[in-house]
């Protein structure tokens, strides 16, 4: 039964019930379906292509659309812009809107030399967190809906158990039939749910030939049994969950079709038979191209589409002839009652689909900041992330990696290709090392000549680089390159990096294995930099391999880096159920009581997750449940995984002193009063600095915001955002800075207060001569696989994963969401020391535990053990100050009536509270850390319920008493 809840996204549509008991959609259908004539009818069916490769449009398509009202064009290899310029001239001349589709399997770049790609699916096969793949789905769907894509050939759920496959390898997400299916699922239900119908493909399954349809006509030559449990499995698990698209391969296959060399694609038993009746298919069936030779196998290219037809297919996709085509299916109606039930079936349901698609209020697209909209940050971001997530680790001889090589040890870098980075980027990194371009063809007087100068280094790192994804082509492999690696092998230590599909390995003869085999699938610049993060260990590998290469090496294997510590690497060692779900019920609680929307918990003990869990909602709808990838704006928890952490660094390489003055960093404060506060002065809350200045309040008036000040689009003298639709001007901060130098500073005696660490982000800046968020990034989150902490999180990630907090109707007028909900972060554009990061439960628990273990991680010394020590310490004790640098230490009195913490803390813990409702604490005593994040600020900051019912307190508590 299909899963309701991943059921494809439009069918709510069809709930518009009109009065004489149809539905809108069917009414809109009905109407469409009796203006056409015959030949217009067959036209919707058919889908034409408009272009070879990097080739003029076809002119003809304005007659086709004229004469025969056609139903969809596909576009091939060609440039954005002129794609959206001529898709919205057609839809302009269309009586009935086209369906414009592309073959995007990793994105529109598979076609569009502009626009971006993604990794191939074998790649994806790799990455173990699948939340990844749906959030790249998520990005293809809405770069579809820029350019006016209505439909994307995608994902591919062949299996791949066949290495020489000409074909398919590495567009298939592996040979596990379950993962192909999970992965594929995710990727077709998240276009399918962004407005984008997807087309698993291709029935009945592609992955075990050894021919190319595109040439002749395949044959899979198994039973039924088999099929059912390889090549069928994926799209029976597909269409059990919604997936309303799907293309039919040309291929043979006798367990199905007693006709000899019959293409799946015009068997009447595949399509009817097995896909629509024995499978319950309901979707739309498009066929593959049927101009491919598989297509036409022994029969007329211009019956073709008739066949297709009448096999039960409904888009009749890239016939040889268009006009010949529509003749030979209109001819056959004098001759076979059932050619007219077929084009009415396929015909009304591809006008259904059109108006799911929302094609019954069709309106274009504008070219105006086309290649912006399409070449987001975040697309990017994600893009490396998940070739970071790939790349997997098959030996690691003696801990070989990430390397730890003293200026003694002579390393040599030998690439296959011109790219030169590797070695550069290790010369950077202090990894001296000398580097040898190798030919593909690489002659024996040169490989005599190279073996004898590679013979004085004690490590030879060997890129296989230059390849093809295609096994066609040997995967771009020389017999040349095989030997000289066999040689090189004799004699060296080989840390042996594969920039190619999986199956390439068992290509190579090692004589002696390699120290280190790193597979990185593809040879992309994204593939390259995550390799080197690895090699010198910012990263750990996490990729394991979606295929079997050989007896050595199987599908599943994938190392990692001992003692590594990330997000997706934690070991779990989950606390007794009694715990649990005492922590469940006052979590649920909470939100019954409305302190707050929905929350994400989390709690470590020794390093192992313990509690894992989120609860609720975005907002009191029930519509976002909160999920573990969300992100929450953390408010003050800023003050310390921002500025705390940064200056942290900044002391530990003694490049700043905690007793250095304001006025040694800003020479304007240098004769004020503010100019001898002291950095632990306002680290520690004793200052003198007041509490808050509403700064805020002097930038709007009793209508809104002042237009003298604001702008409602960005222009060049306004592009600080501070929320939607409001852009201020970047020297704004002066002006900050100025009521902060002008404002009353009080007696130096504790008192909370955030003014002080408005100037941490140009205190970093100054020191490190890079901007604060670049420097936390390389610094701490990166080399810890912090994807979810960042301040702007518009730029990184979509709104759907930000929690809203409030709806402000003072200042910004709107509800918050994605922009800091702190008023003076907003004027600094979102990024302040005070406040405007953002992140989740898991991210923040990472940083919390690499500070109990000392500030060790993999291998690396991020932060000195006695740093750490000095920052959560207490230093002014004597003064009644309970605070550490930078962090909240538990109260001196243990009988306070406020006491957020829980009073089962030690005196060595630390950690803070966020005004949005958010909390985290360590223990070193008792090696716990314990996260809370919720946005209690929604939909108003009045409710205070939060504090009041003690929750955070009484979650603390039980952690305590769990891991007694």
């Amino acid at each position: 039964m299909i899963n309701k809840r991943l059921s494809f996204f439009f069918v709510i549509l069809t709930a518009s019930v009109s009065l004489c008991g149809q539905s809108m959609e069917d009414r809109w259908v009905d109407s469409v379906y009796n203006s056409l004539s015959i030949e217009q009818r067959i036209g919707q069916l058919i889908n034409v292509r408009v272009n070879l490769p990097n080739k003029p449009y076809n002119k003809k398509i304005d007659e086709y659309i004229k004469k025969y009202n056609i139903g969809g064009v596909t576009f091939f290899r060609t440039d954005t812009e002129p794609l959206l310029i001529q898709s919205n001239a057609w839809q302009e001349m269309a009586k009935t809107p086209l369906m414009i589709t592309i073959d995007g399997e990793w994105g529109l770049g598979m076609r569009l030399n502009d626009a971006i790609s993604y990794p191939y699916q074998m790649t994806l096969g790799a990455i173990q967190n699948d939340s990844l793949i749906a959030e790249m789905a998520r990005q293809i769907a809405e770069q579809c809906r820029r350019i006016g894509i209505h439909s994307s050939f995608a994902p591919d759920v062949d299996v791949n158990d066949a290495p020489e496959n000409p074909v398919i390898g590495m567009r298939s997400f592996g040979e596990n039939p379950f993962d192909v299916a999970r992965k594929g699922a995710i990727y077709a239900i998240e276009l399918q749910k962004n407005g984008v119908l997807p087309t698993m493909k291709h029935f009945p399954g592609h992955g075990n030939t050894h021919t190319d349809s595109h040439e002749t006509l395949p044959k899979v030559d198994k039973s039924f049994e088999d099929l059912e449990k390889v090549e069928l499995y994926p799209f029976r698990y597909l269409i059990d969950r919604g997936v309303a698209g799907v293309m039919v391969g040309h291929l043979y296959l006798p367990a199905i079709e007693s006709v000899p060399n019959t293409s799946s694609s015009l068997s009447e038993k595949v399509v009817t038979g097995l896909l629509k009746e024995k499978m319950g298919f309901k979707g739309l069936i498009f066929t593959d191209a049927l101009d491919m030779k598989g297509a036409y196998n022994k029969r007329s290219p211009d019956s073709v589409c008739y066949y297709a037809l009448m096999a039960g297919n409904d888009v009749l996709l890239l016939p040889s002839d268009v006009e010949k085509s529509i003749d030979v299916i209109k001819n056959a109606l004098e001759h076979n009652e059932k050619v007219a039930q077929r084009i009415e079936e396929s015909c009304k349901k591809v006008l259904m689909y059109k108006y799911r698609l929302g094609l019954n209020n069709y309106s274009s697209q504008s070219t105006e900041h086309l290649m912006n909209d399409l070449r987001q940050v975040r697309y990017f971001q994600l893009k490396q992330r998940m070739y970071n997530e790939a790349i997997t680790m098959l030996k690691n001889k003696n801990n070989t990696l990430p390397l730890d090589i003293d200026y003694k040890t002579k390393v040599a870098v030998v690439t296959f290709g011109e790219n030169v980075k590797i070695s550069k980027t290790l010369q950077d990194r202090g990894i001296e090392n000398t580097s040898f371009y190798v030919e593909k063809d690489i002659k024996k007087e040169r490989v005599k000549k190279l073996l004898k100068q590679l013979k004085s280094f004690d490590y030879v790192i060997v890129n296989i680089q230059n390849t093809s994804i295609y096994a066609t082509r040997n995967f771009g492999i020389t017999k040349e390159m095989l030997g000289f690696v066999s040689d090189l092998s004799r004699q060296h230590h080989l840390i042996f990096n594969l920039f190619a599909c999986p199956y390439t390995l068992d290509m190579f003869e090692f004589k002696k294995d390699p120290h280190s085999i790193l597979i990185a699938y593809e040879d992309r610049p994204e593939s390259v930099n995550a390799v080197l993060d690895i090699m010198t260990g910012f990263f750990s590998p996490k990729g394991k391999l979606p295929v079997t290469i050989n007896n050595k090496f199987r599908i599943g294997d994938g190392l990692t880096f001992e003692n590594s510590l990330s997000p997706e690497v934690l070991p779990v060692s989950l606390i007794d159920n009694v715990y649990t779900r005492k922590i469940d019920s006052v979590a649920l609680d909470g939100i019954t009581m409305k302190a707050y929307p929905g929350c994400q918990i989390l709690a470590l003990k020794d390093g192992n997750v313990i509690y894992d869990k989120c609860f609720g909602n975005f907002i009191y709808d029930n519509q976002h449940p909160v999920e573990k990838d969300d992100v929450y704006d953390i408010a003050s928890l800023t003050k310390v995984f921002a500025s705390t952490f940064s200056l942290m660094k900044l002391y530990d390489e003694k490049y700043i002193d905690l007793h250095e003055t304001l006025g040694d960093f800003f020479p304007f404060l240098k004769n004020s009063d503010k100019g001898n506060i002291q950095l632990i002065e306002f680290l520690t809350h004793q200052s003198g600095f007041a509490s808050w200045i509403p700064i805020y309040q002097e930038t709007f008036t009793e209508k809104g915001p002042d237009m003298d000040i604001y702008r409602k689009v960005m222009d060049e003298q306004h592009t600080v955002r501070v929320a939607r639709d409001m852009y201020i001007s970047e020297d704004y901060k002066y002006r900050i800075f100025d009521t902060i130098l002008k404002s009353e500073l009080k007696e130096k005696k504790y008192k909370y207060s955030d003014i002080g660490y408005y100037f941490v982000p140009k205190i970093v800046e100054l020191t490190t001569n890079q901007s604060f968020d670049s420097y936390l990034t390389e610094t701490f989150y990166k080399p810890l696989g912090l994807y979810h902490t960042f301040y702007k999180p518009l730029d990184h990630i979509e709104k759907c994963k930000i929690a809203p907090t409030e709806n402000d109707t003072v200042f910004r007028k709107q509800l918050l969401c994605g922009d800091v909900h702190d008023q003076t972060a907003a004027l600094f554009g979102g990024i302040s020391g005070h406040a405007g990061l953002f992140s989740n439960a898991r991210d923040l628990a990472v940083m919390m535990q690499l500070l109990l273990n000392d500030g060790q991680v993999n291998g690396k010394q991020l932060l000195s053990k006695s740093t750490i020590e000095v920052f959560t310490s207490a230093p002014f004790v004597e003064n009644g100050n309970r605070r550490g640098i930078g962090f909240d230490k538990p109260d001196l009195d243990p009988d306070a009536k406020y006491y957020t913490p829980s009073k089962q803390s030690s005196m060595n813990s630390f950690g803070h509270t966020g005004f949005t409702g958010s909390f985290v604490w360590a223990d070193p005593e008792n090696n716990l850390v314990v996260v809370f994040l919720s946005n209690r600020v929604y939909p108003s900051a009045d409710n205070n319920k939060l504090s009041k019912l003690d929750i955070r307190t009484k979650i603390h508590d039980l952690f305590y008493e769990a891991v007694k």
